[in-house]
This record gives C-alpha cells, structure tokens and sequence, in this order.
C-alpha cells in the first residue's frame, strides 16, 4: 500500500487489460471503419451535427488525457526511458513538441 498526500492508495498488479485501454482501442476501431469514407456526401445538416459531435468527442478525449496524465505522475511514467519528467517522457513517446504537449 502507498501513501500520498492522506490518501491511501492501494498498489495492484494486474494482467486484464484496464477499461480505459479497452475503451481508447474501440476509438481507434470505429474511427478505422470510417477511414476511407468521403465526407462530401453528407448533407447539410449532417455535417453541422458531425462537427459538433467532434467537439463533443474531443473535448471528451482531452478529459481522459488528463486523469491519464495525472496517472501516469503518480506512477512515475517517465521511468519506462528514463525521462526527467512526464511532460518529457510524453513529448517523446507521441512524438509532439512542448508547444504542442505543454504538460
């Protein structure tokens, strides 16, 4: 068991892949079935609905970027290469600048 800050959090090793894996890998799956689909025989309204229900999406995304974030802090992510820090370590692993990665 680890302590951090007060709270008690508890340590467990497991080999069932996590929700939230499971759940990013659908994403990949169902934008995969759409890859090769021409956007122009949407209608008017079609697409108006689409692009807010990407808005919708992303800014979805973005949470569960950050609680993974946060994760990966208090795992201490940056150990896997020995990066000094998760900010670091997230630059390089996808491949992004600090100006596009500010964490």
């Amino acid at each position: 068991m680890l302590c951090w800050l007060g709270w008690i959090i508890l340590s467990m090793v497991t080999t069932a892949p996590h929700p939230i894996g499971g759940a990013v890998a659908r994403v990949h799956a169902a934008l995969d079935d759409v890859a090769g689909t021409p956007a122009w025989s949407m209608s008017q309204g079609a697409t108006a609905d689409v692009l807010v229900e990407i808005a919708r999406a992303e800014a979805r995304l973005v949470e569960l970027r950050s609680r993974a974030l946060v994760q990966a802090e208090l795992v201490a992510v940056q150990e896997r290469n020995a990066s000094p820090s998760v900010a670091v370590w997230h630059s390089n692993a996808t491949r992004s600048t600090n100006w596009v990665c500010p964490y």
